[in-house]
Protein backbone atom coordinates (compact mmCIF):
# COMPACT_ATOMS: atom_id res chain seq x y z
CA UNK A 1 0.00 0.00 0.00
CA UNK A 2 1.21 3.67 -0.53
CA UNK A 3 -0.16 6.69 1.09
CA UNK A 4 0.17 9.82 -0.15
CA UNK A 5 -1.49 12.62 1.66
CA UNK A 6 -5.07 11.71 2.35
CA UNK A 7 -4.80 9.16 -0.93
CA UNK A 8 -4.38 5.45 -0.64
CA UNK A 9 -2.83 3.65 -3.85
CA UNK A 10 -3.33 0.53 -4.74
CA UNK A 11 -0.23 -1.51 -4.41
CA UNK A 12 -0.10 -2.91 -8.28
CA UNK A 13 -2.30 -2.36 -11.79
CA UNK A 14 -3.31 -5.90 -11.10
CA UNK A 15 -4.45 -5.02 -7.32
CA UNK A 16 -6.33 -1.91 -8.71
CA UNK A 17 -8.11 -3.95 -11.75
CA UNK A 18 -8.94 -6.62 -9.31
CA UNK A 19 -10.62 -4.10 -6.40
CA UNK A 20 -12.26 -2.93 -9.82
CA UNK A 21 -14.26 -6.49 -10.94
CA UNK A 22 -14.75 -6.57 -6.99
CA UNK A 23 -16.46 -3.38 -6.92
CA UNK A 24 -18.21 -4.28 -9.94
CA UNK A 25 -19.52 -7.76 -8.98
CA UNK A 26 -20.82 -6.57 -5.69
CA UNK A 27 -22.53 -3.78 -7.28
CA UNK A 28 -24.13 -6.52 -10.19
CA UNK A 29 -24.98 -8.01 -7.06
CA UNK A 30 -26.75 -5.17 -5.85
CA UNK A 31 -25.11 -5.84 -2.53
CA UNK A 32 -23.73 -2.93 0.09
CA UNK A 33 -19.92 -3.14 1.63
CA UNK A 34 -21.66 -4.10 4.62
CA UNK A 35 -23.83 -6.58 3.08
CA UNK A 36 -20.64 -8.39 1.54
CA UNK A 37 -18.70 -8.37 4.28
CA UNK A 38 -21.61 -9.41 6.69
CA UNK A 39 -22.30 -12.43 4.32
CA UNK A 40 -18.75 -13.49 4.72
CA UNK A 41 -17.41 -12.67 8.01
CA UNK A 42 -14.94 -9.54 7.81
CA UNK A 43 -15.93 -6.19 8.36
CA UNK A 44 -16.83 -3.53 5.28
CA UNK A 45 -13.76 -1.93 5.40
CA UNK A 46 -11.82 -4.72 4.80
CA UNK A 47 -14.39 -5.43 1.68
CA UNK A 48 -13.68 -1.25 0.69
CA UNK A 49 -9.78 -2.10 1.19
CA UNK A 50 -9.72 -4.92 -1.50
CA UNK A 51 -12.21 -2.84 -3.80
CA UNK A 52 -9.49 -0.01 -3.74
CA UNK A 53 -7.02 -2.50 -4.54
CA UNK A 54 -5.24 -2.03 -1.22
CA UNK A 55 -5.35 -5.06 0.10
CA UNK A 56 -5.84 -8.43 -1.37
CA UNK A 57 -8.41 -11.37 -0.27
CA UNK A 58 -7.47 -14.54 0.17
CA UNK A 59 -7.89 -17.35 -1.75
CA UNK A 60 -10.41 -18.58 0.56
CA UNK A 61 -12.28 -15.11 0.61
CA UNK A 62 -12.45 -15.39 -3.04
CA UNK A 63 -13.83 -18.24 -3.41
CA UNK A 64 -16.76 -17.40 -0.87
CA UNK A 65 -17.24 -13.85 -2.76
CA UNK A 66 -17.30 -15.51 -6.13
CA UNK A 67 -20.21 -17.74 -4.65
CA UNK A 68 -21.67 -14.67 -2.83
CA UNK A 69 -21.67 -12.65 -6.25
CA UNK A 70 -22.36 -15.67 -8.67
CA UNK A 71 -19.24 -14.87 -10.45
CA UNK A 72 -16.00 -16.88 -11.13
CA UNK A 73 -12.77 -16.62 -8.80
CA UNK A 74 -10.72 -15.93 -12.41
CA UNK A 75 -13.06 -13.16 -12.98
CA UNK A 76 -12.04 -11.57 -9.54
CA UNK A 77 -8.77 -12.51 -9.86
CA UNK A 78 -8.86 -10.66 -13.14
CA UNK A 79 -7.34 -13.46 -15.02
CA UNK A 80 -6.91 -12.76 -18.99
CA UNK A 81 -8.74 -14.40 -21.08
CA UNK A 82 -7.79 -17.22 -22.92
CA UNK A 83 -7.32 -16.48 -26.48
CA UNK A 84 -8.47 -18.67 -29.34
CA UNK A 85 -6.16 -19.16 -32.40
Amino acid sequence: MVIIGPWVMPRTPEDARMGKRLARARADARLTQEEAGEEIGVRPDTVSKWELGVRRPSLHRVRQLARLYRVSADFLLALPLAQSD
